[in-house]
Formats: structure tokens, sequence, C-alpha cells
């Protein structure tokens, strides 16, 4: 599993600087710093699943589904935490033909593509087939659904259903291995993102809290 945590760095100076002159307003002020941190860390995941989608061609629903948002009281501290598998399916990064096709009645030397299925991991790079030696990708079911594979060269003894009989019997297969792409938080692991995001957070926590402490100056109610 991959972990990312982005944190609003220097939180707690920007909320003392701005609330010195607010201390008869203790309750209050604690948790406008609260709503304007937890309101940053929304805006800062949606710019970091952006940042993905704008590398990768893989989804962000499984990073999005997982994240975390992190606010202690009185905002001393927050941060937001991106979790991710170390590696996503190959079959998730456009791959072409998108399906295992139907190949009945077909036979081995007329079906394509030939050169196995490609894939394209990021927005702006080349589409490639994750060849190895003369073993391509080829589309296969496993756990109810269909995924990139590629053949060892090697074999195993597995017991197969015998389709005329249907009795379970042994024997000798092909072995072939589940591929994989990259993680999609490995988008965000270089320093330009990591840059764009830390100023995101600060400019954006600064903006937030003074709209916040606006509202209880002025007697109204924070949304």
């Amino acid at each position: 599993m991959s972990l990312m945590q982005i944190d609003i760095d220097g939180i707690a100076d920007i909320t003392t600087a701005m609330t010195r002159n607010l201390r008869g307003l203790h309750t209050e002020v604690g948790k406008a710093a609260e709503r304007a941190a937890r309101r940053t860390l929304r805006s800062l995941r949606t710019e970091a699943l952006r940042i993905v989608r704008e590398n990768y061609t893989a989804s962000t629903r499984d990073i999005q589904e997982s994240s975390k948002i992190v606010v202690n009281p009185g905002a001393t501290s927050a941060y937001l935490k991106l979790h991710g598998p170390k590696g996503l399916p190959l079959s998730f990064f456009a791959p072409t033909p998108r399906r295992r096709p139907d190949w009945s009645g077909v036979s081995p030397g007329r079906r394509k593509p030939r050169g196995g299925v490609s894939s394209k991991i990021r927005r702006n790079g080349r589409r490639f087939v994750a060849k190895s030696g003369d073993f391509k990708p080829f589309w296969a079911p496993a756990n109810g659904k269909e995924y990139l594979f590629r053949r060892t060269g090697e074999t195993e003894i597995r017991a197969v259903r015998d389709r005329k009989t249907g009795k379970m019997r042994t024997r000798q297969v092909a072995k072939k291995e589940f591929l994989y792409g990259p993680s999609s938080l490995h988008a965000l692991s270089n320093s330009e993102a990591r840059d764009r995001l830390g100023r995101m957070a600060k400019e954006t926590y600064a903006r937030r809290l003074r709209h916040e402490l606006d509202r209880i100056l002025l007697g109204g109610k924070s949304r």
C-alpha cells in the first residue's frame, strides 16, 4: 500500500497571526480555524486528483475513496492522507483492445492484435506493449473480471474441469503473471507536484480562515 500525507505547513503560525486580536472569541475562532482547514483540505484533495488525471490515464477512484482528512481541535494541525495500492493493474491504463475479444471459430494465426495488448500510462506518453521476449500481454479472467497477463515461459500442473465430462483432472498449463502499472500516487511524488500542493495549502487556508473570521466579526453565521 502506498501512502502520501500532505500537511498545511505553518498552519499554527497562520492561525496565531490572524487571530491575535480575537482572543475573547476563543471558541468561535477555534471552530472557524477547523472549518477553514477542512475546506482547504477538500480543495487540496481535488487538486491532487487533478494532477494525477493530468499525468496518468488510470482512474483516481481508488485514491478518492480511501483519502482521509484530519483536522485536530483548534486546527493546531491538519493534513490530507492519500492511500493507494503500490501498483494498479496494467489493464487500468488505456488498454487496446479494451477487452478480451471473442475468438470463437477464429484460428490462432488470424487473431489480432498479434503484437499483444498495448497500454498507455502517461497521457503525454507513448503507447507500448509490455513484452518480455516473445511473450506479450493478453486478456484473461481473474476473480470474475478481466485483467492483463503475460506468459512466463514456464509451465505448472493445475486441476482443471474437463469440458466434456465435467470431472476434474490435472494437466500441464502455461504459467502466466499478472501485469501491473505504477501507483497513481507516483504522479504526486515529484517536487513540482508537491510544491504546487504545498503552496496551494498555505494560500487557500489563509484565504479561507480570513473569510471565516470576517463572518464572526460581522456577526454572520458560517456555512
